[in-house]
């Protein structure tokens, strides 16, 4: 695996526990970092003295112009702890993007069902916005758990995609701890 010496243009706190890292491609290397929505980025670093990789799915969409993963930090993770001291300057080795879970543009209308928990809105979330970008007669529907809504990675920027989307983007959200006279508090109350 080939490995790239990359600037982190922008660090943005997505919630309290994770932030998105927002990378600078050189012209002569944004060919070999051409992706398609739901592939992934490997990220290595030296912490410690020791080589440590992690693999994160790319929350940006290719019509963007941009490459960003979101990291949420774990109790004991090593790399994830890290990456919530990285700033924007700071470098960090990083491998072309790569993996199956894409995104199959189609030329026909279709409607979408994402299902995502916790940071696994990151691949997704790089899918709806190609789905609503170019596929213009499709639909997409998501259902989106979190324990609340500040623990929501991209709760905002969803609900400003259902609204510049309309009826074209459903959203269900369903929170494990964030209650509300007694019931679960659900943030859309459209029906899929």
């Amino acid at each position: 695996m080939e490995f790239h010496k990359l600037t982190i243009q922008q660090v943005t706190k997505v919630t309290p526990q994770a932030v998105e890292i927002r990378f600078d491609i050189p012209q002569e290397l944004v060919s070999d970092f051409n992706y398609q929505s739901g592939q992934y980025l490997t990220l290595k670093a030296t912490i410690d003295g020791k080589e440590v990789r992690r693999a994160y799915s790319l929350s940006s969409a290719p019509h963007e112009n941009h490459w960003s993963v979101v990291v949420k930090a774990v109790e004991n993770g090593v790399f994830s702890n890290y990456a919530m001291t990285l700033r924007a300057g700071d470098q960090l080795d990083v491998a072309a993007p790569e993996g199956l879970f894409v995104h199959e543009k189609s030329t026909n209308a279709q409607t979408y069902l994402g299902v995502a928990a916790g940071s696994g809105i990151t691949p997704i979330i790089s899918i709806i916005k190609t789905v609503l970008e170019t596929e213009p007669d499709s639909k997409f529907a998501l259902i989106y758990g979190n324990q609340s809504i500040s623990q929501t990675i991209y709760f905002e920027q969803i609900n400003d995609l259902q609204d510049q989307y309309g009826d074209r983007f459903i959203v269900r959200y369903s929170f494990s701890r964030e209650e509300r006279d007694g019931e679960l508090l659900v943030a859309s109350q459209k029906e899929i």
